[in-house]
């Protein structure tokens, strides 16, 4: 009997060429505004502290009543990750570099240290922890003050 995987938190949660986040829980909070162009977690990966990618995330799709539709009240619901394998860190790592070269003038990824140290703090990382680390704090460690 084959023993299934589990996700190791904390972890970050990818939308390619999007956004990032580091996560500790799988439960997310989403509204019905989130939703309106299908699930928001269609394309989404998730990367664990073990060095697992999950390819896949399922979320159950919710039934927003017309007053969670007017007044756009959130809900938290789970996340279940799916189709699990092992990949480099410098794979992930590559993906959270295309995400700072993508995201739009926004600075919220360059808030604390330049987009190209950023960068060069994904590419040094040398565990998941590490990378993981790094795109939860985004530099904020290295601003002296």
């Amino acid at each position: 009997m084959s023993q299934q995987k589990k996700v190791r938190l904390p972890a970050i949660l990818i939308t390619p060429g999007y956004v990032f986040y580091k996560i500790d829980s799988l439960d997310s909070v989403t509204n019905p505004r989130g939703w309106k162009d299908g699930s928001p977690y269609e394309t989404d990966k998730l990367y664990d502290s073990e060095g697992v990618l999950w390819e896949s995330i399922s979320v159950p799709i919710p039934q927003w009543s017309i007053w969670e539709k007017l007044l756009n009240i959130s809900r938290t619901l789970s996340m279940t990750p799916s189709k699990p394998r092992n990949t480099s860190v410098n794979e992930v790592a590559e993906m959270l570099c295309k995400i700072v070269d993508a995201e739009w003038d926004d600075d919220v990824l360059d808030q604390f240290v330049s987009r190209d140290k950023l960068k060069e703090l994904f590419r040094n990382a040398k565990t998941p922890d590490e990378l993981i680390y790094v795109s939860g704090n985004r530099g904020a460690d290295l601003v002296e003050g």
